[in-house]
């Protein structure tokens, strides 16, 4: 029987969601600690996968198992790390994936511009210039007009079609707080896709890059030569629906 694992972690400590050779990631630990409980190796499969350093609210992964194992599962929280949480785990009908039933998935980069110990490990600190928070939302809605984001993918190799449908954008300061969040809900994401967004959307507001040329390279279905990422500790997967 297929069911489902409802889970939350902060990816400060792992290389990402999916199991790597000698490297920690959060499959790997959750399917360790699901050996111990079922005594045999099990395979756990993601709604997608995270970077190095970026986290999840919300995240889904099914298994097979039985209604026995999957008892034996209410104990899983007991023995994860405190930075991985079970929500719920429950059945789901046999064909049912965690990743190809999603119909959208919804992220927030969250930025602080104040040196902040309680944010630094879930927000990325942008401190050293004065940004132009005017222009950045301006041209962070200009996003929701593309369709195709081949120049903001990792692995272009990777992917039959760049084609992203953007469903939802919102912009949310903060002036007493001196945070900015940015929400971005869409039916797919490429890899690195909105750390390279948000790194550009930066250096927007900062005066580095232009408008007309932000407008170009956004609507580009070029490779670009560099591409930088911003920070991974500010992004956050926090929804995920089906």
């Amino acid at each position: 029987m297929r069911h489902f694992i409802h889970l939350a972690y902060k990816g400060t400590n792992y290389r990402g969601w999916q199991r790597q050779l000698s490297v920690s990631s959060v499959q790997q630990t959750i399917e360790e600690k699901i050996a111990l409980l079922l005594r045999r190796e099990p395979y756990i499969h993601g709604c997608g996968r995270t970077d190095a350093g970026v986290h999840a609210s919300q995240f889904y992964a099914h298994i097979d198992m039985s209604a026995e194992e999957a008892e034996k599962l209410r104990r899983l929280n007991m023995v994860l790390p405190e930075d991985i949480s079970i929500k719920e785990i429950f059945q789901v009908g046999d064909k049912m994936s965690a990743q190809l039933d999603a119909v959208s998935r919804t992220y927030q980069y969250n930025i602080h511009f104040k040196k902040n110990p309680f944010l630094a490990e879930v927000s990325s600190l942008y401190d050293f210039k004065k940004y132009d928070l005017d222009l950045m939302k301006k041209g962070f809605y200009k996003i929701g007009e593309a369709t195709d984001f081949y120049a903001y993918c990792k692995t272009v190799k990777n992917y039959r079609t760049t084609d992203c449908k953007i469903f939802d954008l919102s912009f949310e300061e903060d002036k007493k707080a001196h945070t900015l969040k940015l929400t971005i809900k869409a039916n797919r994401f490429l890899r690195g896709m909105i750390r390279y967004l948000v790194s550009d959307l930066l250096d927007l507001g900062s005066g580095r890059l232009k408008f007309a040329v932000w407008e170009a390279q956004l609507m580009s279905q070029k490779e670009r030569v560099e591409k930088l990422a911003a920070h991974p500790q500010g992004l956050d997967l926090i929804k995920v629906s089906y």
